[in-house]
């Protein structure tokens, strides 16, 4: 099956005032056209002047990234409300993923724009384990690195990437070391501090009337005739405040607690569940050593981030370091080495959806007479190891009791047992590299080849600790009060380049440039996920050794993907005021079929300077008209040609395999979309 998508956009306005010293010009200067529109780099890393370019882009600089933003650590959260048309999802969960958009949905699969470092695709997966959001590999990036994020815009823009140019792309470009013609180095300190609060107006307020329960009626009655309250009730219409009236409430069976054995006036709580979140602070300190000569320039980044967030029991510590180098080895032969790694180290990441969500609990589920301080008091102290025991649910003393006899939880845990036992924990280490090599064979003919290698790892663990309320986990996803589960992922990719780049001048008006070249990329994934199962044998020991049953098999995937390009780019330039772009690149892919699996994307683009043909500076400083056709696409995910199954178990020494649910199509093609725009772009200036 194909799928085609076409998209018409009409007309694309943008305007910006430019304000000039006019003391510092004489009169009759103006401001220069390439000022006011500058240099960007665009796909393939090629830099160009922004007024040729036939289709939209924005260009961000480091300096604007957190103008206006938090720095979360994730530059993908950084861009948002910065540049028209980008659309940025943020996920509020501590560490989560940001989700971009440009300019709306191109599949029914959605997907994020092709992030590119410096000429290079780097991976931008974010990893989701059930309900738990490990983030998005756009927040490994060091925000210290970068120079300038250019958003390319359109399928034209975009088209240079073939397959992976369907969902827009955005090209990070990295700082250079600088420094004096004497060599000397140059060193920057940097220190931030962020503190946050939780916003109480979006806060659920609650009723102070009634407490526990689903109906005016107390659950049971104690032996000296006192109410019990409701405990197994998950809800606060019940019985009506009254503070004459006595009642044995949840940590009246607590021996911990100074209100064992005792009844105590029926009111509302005075800590609410506000009171259980904390202030989260994050603390980034980063260092840049740098120096800069003629044909020769350094920097060496190191940044740590320390984050605690709004949960208890939530850590998150990142270290990244980064280090590029220019050099010329000859007058004519140029080399450039980058590399950066980030290790990070999370902590009680916060659970998404529905169950198992204290969120949830406190938002819907919930009993007005409980006062979170004092499931506080009841966790720290009922957790210590010589108290707990099963008696007390391993420090699980909460307000959801079964019955008055039964204190195993019926609905919810203690938050803090949930916080502090039940926590998620996730390592990652990232590493991306490329090395470059360009030779300029002629004054208007260079070659340039490249290697870039991008690999991320991620260890991913899943608790629950003995006297946990039972609950679905793990690989059989039973119902069980304890367990242990890992998930280990690897992902790499490996991109060779070799281009050709060449300008030459027609007339002394006229001119044409571009590149020819092509690229081999491979792409890896190996994930392995685990669990114990039937509970834990020895509480407080996380290991798959510690399973009271044997396990089911481990839930593998690996696959190998290749795609084969070649490209090759023309760029005509008339008079510095009219100027068309072309370019066209062909793909082989691995996960199609032969037959299917080799396809082309053009692109052409057209620009004209208006404010140059009709000088219109003295009131409009740059006027251009542009127009694009292109055409993008995306290949197939892995094994969607062939049947695949996925082990289960085994039953009497014979192995059991889920059954199929995807079909095969062997006629299987590429994703295309098909875009024409047209557009103007307008820059009004006016002198002071």
């Amino acid at each position: 099956m194909k799928k085609v998508t076409t998209g018409i956009l009409i007309l694309v306005l943008s305007s910006s005032l430019a304000v000039i010293n006019a003391q510092q010009k004489k009169k009759n200067d103006t401001v220069k056209t390439q000022d006011i529109e500058g240099v960007v780099v665009t796909a393939l890393g090629i830099k160009r002047e922004k007024k040729s370019l036939g289709y939209a882009s924005q260009e961000i600089k480091a300096s604007a990234l957190s103008d206006g933003t938090t720095n979360t650590g994730n530059i993908a959260a950084q861009l948002s409300g910065k540049v028209a048309g980008l659309n940025v999802t943020t996920n509020n969960n501590f560490g989560g993923s940001s989700n971009l958009l440009i300019r709306g949905m191109k599949t029914l699969g959605g997907g994020n724009p092709l992030i590119v470092i410096d000429g290079s695709p780097v991976n931008n997966s974010n990893t989701q384990e059930k309900n738990i959001d490990y983030g998005n590999a756009l927040s490994d990036i060091n925000q210290d690195d970068i120079e300038s994020i250019n958003v390319l815009k359109g399928a034209a823009a975009s088209a240079l990437y073939g397959e992976r140019g369907l969902n827009g792309v955005i090209v990070i470009t990295t700082k250079n070391g600088k420094g004096k013609d004497d060599g000397s180095w140059g060193i920057t300190l940097s220190s931030a501090i962020q503190v946050g609060f939780i916003d109480k107006s979006t806060f659920p307020e609650y009723q102070t009337r009634y407490g526990a329960g689903y109906s005016q009626k107390f659950g049971s009655q104690a032996a000296d005739g006192l109410n019990n309250a409701n405990y197994g009730a998950d809800a606060s219409w019940g019985p009506k405040f009254d503070p004459n009236l006595m009642v044995y409430q949840w940590d009246s069976f607590d021996p911990t607690s100074p209100n064992y054995k005792k009844a105590t006036p029926w009111v509302a709580a005075k800590n609410g569940p506000i009171k259980f979140f904390e202030n989260p602070a994050t603390y980034i300190n980063s260092v840049t050593l740098e120096k800069g000569q003629k044909g020769k320039n350094i920097s060496f980044t190191y940044e740590n981030m320390m984050s605690d967030g709004l949960m208890p029991n939530s850590h998150l510590n990142k270290n990244n370091l980064s280090l590029k180098i220019n050099y010329d080895l000859t007058p004519k032969l140029h080399s450039t080495f980058y590399s950066t790694m980030t290790l990070q180290d999370t902590k009680g990441r916060s659970i998404t959806g529905y169950s198992n969500n204290t969120a949830t609990g406190f938002r819907q589920w919930w009993q007005t007479n409980v006062d979170v301080t004092d499931l506080e008091r009841a966790y720290f102290a009922n957790v210590d190891p010589s108290v707990a025991s099963a008696a007390n649910n391993y420090g699980n003393v909460t307000w959801s009791r079964k019955s008055a006899a039964d204190g195993r939880p019926a609905y919810w845990n203690n938050p803090y047992f949930q916080a502090y036992q039940n926590y998620t924990s996730d390592k990652r280490y990232r590493n991306f590299t490329y090395a470059q090599l360009n030779y300029d064979l002629l004054d208007n003919i260079s070659i340039t080849g490249k290697v870039s290698y991008d690999r991320s790892n991620l260890l991913a663990e899943n608790r629950l600790a003995v006297g946990s309320l039972p609950q679905a986990f793990g690989q059989s996803n039973n119902s069980i009060g304890s367990g242990y589960a890992r998930r280990d992922v690897l992902r790499t990719e490996t991109n060779y380049d070799l281009m050709v780049n060449y300008k030459f001048d027609i007339t002394d008006n006229i001119n044409v440039s571009g590149v020819v070249g092509g690229n081999i990329r491979r792409n890896y994934y190996n994930s392995v996920y685990a669990s114990t199962e039937g509970g834990l044998i020895v509480a407080g020991i996380y290991a798959l050794s510690n399973s009271k049953k044997s396990p089911l098999a481990s839930d593998e995937t690996e696959y190998t993907t290749q795609t084969n390009s070649g490209y090759v780019t023309a760029s005509f330039d008339f008079y510095k005021k009219f100027y068309v772009d072309a370019t066209w690149r062909i793909d082989q892919s691995s996960t199609l079929l032969a037959g299917n699996n080799v396809y082309n994307y053009p692109s052409v683009t057209g620009s004209l300077i208006m404010s140059e043909i009709l000088n219109t500076k003295n009131w409009m400083n740059f006027w251009k008209l542009r127009a694009n056709y292109a055409e993008v696409g995306g290949t197939a995910d892995p094994y969607q040609l062939v049947n695949n199954y996925r082990a289960s178990g085994i039953l009497s020494g014979i192995g059991i395999y889920n059954p199929i649910i995807n079909q095969p199509f062997l006629n299987l093609q590429p994703q295309r979309a098909k875009e024409f725009e047209i557009g103007t772009e307008a820059h009004f200036l006016r002198i002071e």
